[in-house]
Order: C-alpha cells, then structure tokens, then sequence
C-alpha cells in the first residue's frame, strides 16, 4: 500500500483529466443562449470513401448511387427480455423547461465549437490509433448497455414485424471497436436476411443484426473492425452531409466517445434523425477522458453534467418539436456485483490492468454516460 501511495503522488492523475492528460473545469461556464445561428461552412467536394465487403476503395463525389451491400454473413448478439438494471437516468428532459428557445433557434456560435487544434482533422488521424479510449469497467459498461439498447430496440420492432426481422445499424464515428457485444457469424445465403438455420431461428437469445455500417475517419482502422459490414471514410467536420443513407436507414445508431469532436453538431444531428427510422433509437456516450486539442470549446467548459445538456441540446435545437419522443441522460457505469467483477476479470489480461492502474495513479475507474434520444 505504501508503494501505491507513493506511485500516486508520483502520477498524480485522475480521472477529471482527458486523454491527452489535461484536466477539466469542474463546474460548466457555457450556457444555452439564444443568439443568432453561425454561418455553417460545409465543404463539399471532399469525397468519402465506400468500402465494399471486398474492402476495395472507392471515391464518388454522387454517393447516391452506392448501396451497402452486406457480407456473406450475418452476425448476432445475445439476447435477453431483461430490462436494463443497471444504467440510471439522471436526467428525463423537458422542452419546455429545459431549453431556453425555441428548436427553430440554434443557440451556439463558431466560438463555442472551436478547438485548440484547427489543422485538418485528416492529418490528425491519417495514422491508425489502435488505442481504448476510455478503462476497461467502462469499456465492459459500455458493451452491457449497448446490449440492452439492442434488446430494447429489436423487441419493438418484433412487435411490429413479427419474428422475422433483422437490425441495421450505423455506427458514427467508427473505428477498429464499435462495442457491440460479442457476435456470432450467422449464415446468409443468397443474402437473405431472413435466411437463418432452424435453430437460430427459434432461438429467442438471438437478435439477428442485418448490417453494421461504419462512418469514420481512418480506413485501416474500420477495416481491422470484425463488427462492420461495410464502412465509409468521411470528415464529418467537414462533409456533414450523409446523403449517402436513405431516409429512415437505420434502427439504431451509436456514437461512441467521439460527440465531443463534432463541429457541425446542427448538420449531423439533422442527418441522424433522418436516417434513424421511426422508434428509433439515437445513442451517444462519453467520458470526461478526451484529445484535449480535437474537442470543442464548450465541452471544455463544462463538467459531465453541463455535457449531457450540450448533447440533449443538440437533439433538440437540430429538430422540431415533434422530432422525438424522450430525451434522457443516464449514467451507464455497471456497479461492482459478483457477476460483473466476474465478467470484468474473465476478459481482462489483470497483469496489465493493474499495471495500468499504477501508471494511471488510482484505482478508480471512468465514468461514462450517455445521451439517448427515440425518435417519434
């Protein structure tokens, strides 16, 4: 104990810091104001690259024409009628109290979404970061909550639908780990996505997952990501756009750690509600670990709490009064019970853990939230 406490006053971080190791505030200076609208500067003759599931690239500036076209192979997760037990909601947001203007009204500025680091987000991430942005509990938080997100969102539509029916995906700011639970192949012939085997079929722990579409930054990194069917290479801070998806797409998109990056949060919200289809569920989580040069000012600004009002702010100011039905912030954090400390120590290298928690200087673990939003 004594060697610990000495390595803590050695590397005296803490979880408030960001991943470039600089710390936050502890209090949030930004507030929702009613301003006029920026003027948004879109790019739009950066091309984004598709990549097929034979992982040849192509570059069109017209991505209309391009269909994603699924492997040869479908993928699964498991599945369980538990509601989730353990993420909180902190927050159930009101429109008519909790945000100060009308959505026809955007209330942040250029300054807000400015960053220490303006270069061109390219070169940022020209070289692949194979790299866990956040723990190992949170990671392991993470996936449970991704878990019973897809649960949630496939019992609806086998209301809908019956029990032949599939999920498709969008994972937005993608990279070599989209946190799905862990999957299991499923044959596709003929690229059928109703065409299981018999005993998938009628295996109500299965939740069969159509597509999983990737949209980021680095090639290399999506293409080492065994969740993705297929992927495009986009900057969204400057090509916002993704008119490559029709609308009503997806069934559920996550954002994993990366809503703080966002400079066109309007654009992208826009494009997120109407890609997502009707009772679908829109996810976005973070940490309080961050690239401190890549992150917008006002994220800067705030702590955890005044975050989760900048990402439900963007739900909201992006659509209508009419766009969704709930807007909620939750703490996703798993508790420590026997069965997820047994989970945890079954998937970690503890050696490794450990030596990251002395380097780290604290046995404590990152928080992670996210910000969910079901559109009507």
């Amino acid at each position: 104990s004594r060697i610990i406490s000495l390595l803590s006053c050695l590397f005296p971080l803490s979880i408030t810091g960001s991943s470039s190791g600089g710390g936050g505030p502890t209090h949030c200076i930004a507030t929702l104001q009613n301003v006029p609208t920026a003027a948004t500067t879109t790019t739009t003759s950066s091309s984004i690259g598709f990549v097929t599931p034979k992982h040849t690239i192509t570059t069109s500036s017209n991505l209309n024409s391009k269909t994603c076209q699924p492997k040869t192979c479908l993928f699964s997760v498991p599945y369980t009628n538990k509601s989730n037990p353990f993420s909180k909601i902190l927050k159930t947001y009101n429109p008519t109290t909790d945000f100060p203007s009308s959505s026809s009204s955007w209330p942040y500025t250029l300054q807000d979404v400015k960053r220490i680091d303006e270069e061109d987000d390219f070169n940022f991430y020209t070289k692949p970061k194979f790299v866990k942005h956040v723990d190992e509990w949170a990671i392991l938080s993470l996936v449970d909550f991704y878990k019973q997100e897809l649960n949630f969102v496939m019992k609806q539509k086998r209301i809908k639908g019956g029990e032949d029916v599939s999920l498709d995906i969008l994972d937005l700011c993608s990279s070599w780990v989209s946190h799905l639970p862990p999957t299991v192949a499923m044959p596709n012939k003929n690229n059928d996505p109703n065409n299981y085997t018999n005993n998938e079929k009628n295996n109500d722990d299965v939740i069969p997952i159509n597509r999983v579409i990737g949209v980021g930054m680095n090639a290399e990194e999506m293409e080492t990501n065994p969740q993705l069917t297929s992927y495009y290479i986009q900057n969204l801070n400057l090509q916002p756009n993704m008119s490559q998806f029709e609308n009503e797409s997806f069934d559920i998109i996550f954002c994993s750690l990366s809503v703080d990056y966002l400079i066109e949060p309007k654009v992208v919200f826009e494009e997120l509600q109407r890609v997502l289809r009707k009772d679908g569920v829109c996810i976005m989580t973070f940490s309080n670990r961050y690239f401190r040069k890549k992150v917008i000012q006002m994220w800067l600004d705030c702590d955890d709490a005044g975050r989760m009002d900048i990402v439900a702010s963007y739900f909201y100011y992006s659509g209508n009064d009419d766009s969704w039905k709930s807007i909620e912030a939750l703490d996703i954090k798993l508790p420590k019970t026997m069965d997820t400390i047994y989970e945890f120590v079954r998937r970690q290298d503890l050696f490794k853990w450990f030596a990251t928690a002395i380097f780290r200087g604290t046995w404590r673990t990152d928080p992670i939230f996210a910000v969910k939003a079901v559109k009507k």
